[in-house]
């Protein structure tokens, strides 16, 4: 069986790319596979809307009417299951973001792979429309290496990768829920940072996903501080976790280069200011 869950942010699910993509695509309602919507939608309208479709369409619809984060969504769409349906260990969980351009080839290839019943991590390459291979990558603390752009593609030390289109065995959350300290950033990497201290499988799958990076292109929205102001804080929630003062240093740096091109790119002051107040607020 695979699941797969699409988290919604006060968005309706026929606006949703990843929904569109998969529901014009490939059938995916079928004995093997489940959808789950997970709507952190604050707008009761949306959530509204987005009960009915799921409705209709057979889809298992969960929220709490508030935007609870990415690690909390996590946990409670990973309860549901265990509660009705319980972690076996052929079965998959896939988690996407309500904005991603998937594929019949990605869908077909993963279900190959997950049938076989080999792997403990299942994931696609991760790309930007310029082409740049953004996962699976090398953990690092400043940066992730972004190993598969480099000529060392067969192997990939510190294995890492990022949530979109990320497909992990349940089982491996028989005893693991995300970290809910972190709200929307460095989910995926404390997952991997955890993860990387037992013995795991994982396969790479010949499918590219196109992803497009608000924070890498050319033109940032205004709107875009609100989300920075998370980012800052998850960062420096995640250099707490490691309960190393190197890193926590080398993560204030990170912030500082953040914010400066973010400046630089939209000549907004409120960036620096956004920065420096997580830092001495934290």
């Amino acid at each position: 069986m695979i699941y797969f869950c699409i988290v919604l942010y006060n968005k309706l699910l026929d606006d949703s790319l990843t929904w569109q993509k998969m529901s014009s695509n490939f059938v995916i309602q079928s004995s093997e596979s489940q959808v789950l919507i997970f709507d952190n939608s604050n707008n009761l309208d949306i959530a509204q809307q987005n009960e009915n479709s799921c409705l209709s369409k057979n889809i298992v619809y969960l929220t709490k009417s508030e935007n609870v984060g990415l690690s909390r969504a996590y946990n409670l769409v990973l309860n549901k299951i265990q509660k009705d349906y319980s972690f076996n260990n052929n079965d998959y969980i896939v988690w996407l973001d309500d904005d991603t351009e998937v594929t019949q080839e990605w869908l077909s290839e993963l279900s190959n792979e997950v049938s076989k019943n080999k792997y403990d991590i299942i994931t696609p390459i991760i790309s930007s429309p310029d082409g740049t291979i953004y996962s699976p990558n090398s953990a690092g603390i400043m940066k992730n290496n972004l190993s598969l752009n480099t000529s060392k593609q067969s192997k990939i030390k510190k294995f890492n990768a990022i949530n979109s289109c990320l497909c992990v065995r349940l089982t491996i959350f028989d005893d693991y829920r995300y970290d809910e300290r972190l709200f929307l950033d460095q989910v995926d990497q404390k997952f991997f940072d955890d993860l990387r201290k037992k013995e795991f499988s994982y396969k790479i799958l010949n499918t590219q996903i196109i992803q497009n990076f608000s924070q890498r292109s050319s033109k940032i929205p205004n709107s875009y501080i609100k989300r920075f102001d998370i980012r800052c804080k998850d960062i420096l929630v995640y250099a707490k976790l490691s309960n190393n003062y190197g890193i926590l240093f080398l993560l204030i740096i990170k912030l500082f280069l953040l914010a400066l091109g973010l400046f630089k790119k939209t000549k907004n002051f409120r960036y620096i200011k956004v920065m420096l107040s997580s830092v001495f607020h934290r």
